[in-house]
């Protein structure tokens, strides 16, 4: 047959390597998309690992100050509070204590009938009954505080000192750690789209092969090879 230059010998079917070619510019673009997100979240990232890192080592050293605080201060003035409450009550004990007393003495020399003298005694009794029973609220209060309450605050501090300083030291690693691991993704992304980027100029190259052209014009002559011989 004639042929010109240029002209379309021979054409080979090259669907599968479109279909091929078609899955991986899809490919790419969605790579282009993970890798713009990652570049963007990079930042975000280290901000945030970084206040996280801050936060808890605040959190620690609040966590310190408030122990301190509660061992030179709150401690002693918790204790203060306690014993105060137990002096008062006994002196209020003492205080109604002596009121009624004096009534019973007073009451012996008048001349108050029977039934007036019996109300205030009445009363005055009461509040005794009272005052003691004050006085024995106040020690059961205070026998709480010392040896339960303070205790288990002070042990409630070493805790909150202890599980702050762990936390610091995991946020202090995961920053390095999720950083450097963001960054490794962010550069894995990146190489994972070369390569797919060195393949998408292969099939494509691969495509320009389907079609065989006369190198010249002329007459072109179709036959088979046999035993590497035309």
């Amino acid at each position: 047959s004639e042929v010109h230059e240029g002209q379309v010998l021979v054409r080979f079917d090259g669907q599968k390597l479109q279909e091929a070619i078609d899955s991986l510019e899809l490919e790419l673009r969605l790579s282009d998309l993970a890798i713009r997100r990652a570049d963007e979240e990079l930042p975000r990232l280290e901000k945030m690992l970084d206040l996280k890192l801050s936060n808890t080592q605040q959190n620690a050293e609040r966590a310190r100050e408030d122990y301190e605080r509660f061992k030179k201060l709150e401690q002693k003035f918790f204790e203060k509070i306690v014993d105060y409450n137990v002096k008062g009550s006994e002196f209020q004990l003492d205080y109604v204590l002596e009121e009624l007393q004096q009534l019973e003495k007073m009451y012996e020399a008048d001349d108050l009938t029977e039934e007036t003298e019996e109300i205030i005694l009445k009363r005055q009794r009461n509040s005794v009954e009272l005052a003691k029973f004050n006085v024995e609220d106040a020690e059961f209060y205070r026998d709480r505080v010392l040896k339960i309450m303070l205790p288990r605050m002070e042990s409630q501090f070493q805790n909150d000192i202890e599980t702050t300083k762990l936390a610091f030291e995991r946020a202090e690693m995961s920053k390095h750690l999720d950083l450097n691991r963001a960054r490794y993704e962010l550069e894995k992304l990146r190489e994972q789209r070369k390569k797919s980027t060195d393949r998408h100029a292969k099939l494509i190259c691969d495509k320009s092969l389907l079609e065989l052209k006369a190198p010249a014009s002329g007459i072109v002559y179709f036959g088979h090879a046999t035993r590497g011989k035309w």
